[in-house]
């Protein structure tokens, strides 16, 4: 994966966290000029957070979510979460996680 392309995902998601709010794939692909479907967006968005959960910080990429429902996508928690040792297998408990990690 490009560090750079890495780089700026982690700074925009951080941004987002701060502020306490989420981005939708769409925007987050806008930003990053690549396609939010694609498996660019689904890579990058597993490793900023794999490297946040070695970090011993909360998975960042819980900010992401869908436009239509305001929720992840199924990678997020049966492609992500459920891999890593001792992480709740719950959206809302890992952003409020994120949220209050980036807003202190």
């Amino acid at each position: 994966m490009d560090k750079q392309l890495n780089r700026k995902g982690r700074r925009i998601l951080i941004a987002v966290a701060k502020v306490g709010r989420t981005i939708s794939y769409k925007a987050l692909g806008r930003k990053l000029g690549i396609h939010w479907r694609g498996y660019t967006m689904r890579h990058l968005l597993g490793e900023i957070s794999l490297a946040e959960h070695k970090a011993g910080r909360p998975l960042l990429s819980a900010v992401v979510v869908h436009t239509h429902n305001r929720k992840p996508g199924p990678g997020f928690i049966h492609g992500l979460c459920d891999r890593l040792t001792g992480v709740t297998l719950d959206w809302k408990y890992q952003l409020g996680r994120v949220h209050g990690y980036w807003q202190r």
